[in-house]
């Protein structure tokens, strides 16, 4: 035990040839060493609770330490100007290892390790349901709501999903056709630049304050593209059963027209063998001179009739 401490007042002494140190009650408070750290608080295991160190061209000294009563680093700053909380070895501007709440938005990692992305990074087979943003090892960023296990939304390399899954749903039932149909008679597609775009881009869409509530947010600021797809999509099948009913009524009429130009043909052939035949008598029997009908012998003709011989 060093000798200041049997005393219950302030006293300066040295703890070695190149330090001072200050202490009250028995207890070290302040300490000087020979490399200019100036530390507050009480020296355990060579560290203090509070150190600040003077400028060095070693990057990984630190500028200004902070511990707790565990001695677990509290703030540090180093000299190349990396901050961290909860980490005496910053390395970035600012490292937080435990996350940190940003006006009110949760971002943080999952351990292991404290050195990543300022998001959750989930591996297969693993979900961290603390934050609602989340990075999953299949290069895939999950939206949650609510702290739920089922993303809302999911953006890969392949496209931007949303969730629709059955275990998310209740009340399912069938879109009836005359219901699609009038919600896709009161959409209005429009072109539009947005407002502050320097390329003034051209978009096509709806207005929200004009859809229908089923693909609207609450506050009519946002549509709900699903919903716009749902209501296409039934339209386009109530669409394609009418073509399919047409198609097949156009081809009973194309079989039907179809006989009757055969059935129509064929008695045309006939009537011109018939005259063609007719015509042919006709040369034989006076060639050059219409045909001349014979007339009939009746049976009182003279011809048949007797004859008497005159006498002498």
């Amino acid at each position: 035990m060093a000798e200041f401490e049997k005393l219950l007042k302030t006293v300066f002494y040295y703890p070695d040839a190149n330090s001072i140190a200050m202490a009250t009650k028995g207890k070290e408070r302040l300490r000087i060493d020979g490399d200019g750290h100036f530390g507050f608080g009480t020296r355990q295991n060579n560290q203090e609770t509070v150190r600040i160190q003077g400028e060095t061209s070693d990057a990984s000294k630190l500028a200004l330490l902070i511990n707790n009563a565990a001695q677990n680093s509290l703030l540090a700053v180093r000299n190349d100007g990396n901050v961290g909380i909860g980490t005496a070895t910053p390395a970035a501007r600012l490292h937080v290892p435990a996350g940190a709440i940003l006006n009110g938005i949760a971002i943080g990692i999952d351990p292991p390790g404290d050195i990543g992305f300022p998001f959750p990074y989930e591996t297969v087979g693993t979900r961290h349901t603390a934050y609602n943003l989340r990075l999953h090892s299949g290069n895939v960023i999950h939206f949650h709501t609510g702290n739920s296990q089922a993303p809302v939304a999911s953006i890969d390399l392949f496209g931007v999903y949303q969730t629709s899954s059955l275990v998310n749903k209740e009340r399912i039932n069938d879109l009836s056709s005359q219901e699609a149909v009038e919600i896709l008679t009161n959409l209005r597609p429009v072109k539009f630049v947005f407002k502050g775009d320097r390329q003034q881009r051209c978009h096509v869409g709806f207005i929200a304050e004009e859809v229908p509530a089923v693909a609207a947010s609450a506050d009519r600021t946002m549509i709900s593209l699903m919903d716009i797809v749902g209501v296409l999509t039934s339209v386009v099948k109530e669409q394609q059963t009418t073509i399919l009913a047409l198609a097949e009524q156009v081809h009973v009429l194309e079989a039907g027209y179809k006989d009757l130009a055969e059935s129509a043909k064929s008695r045309q052939a006939k009537a011109l063998k018939k005259t063609a035949s007719v015509g042919k008598a006709s040369a034989k029997a006076m060639p050059g001179q219409p045909a001349r009908r014979r007339p009939k012998r009746s049976a009182t003709s003279p011809k048949d009739l007797p004859t008497r011989r005159r006498k002498p």
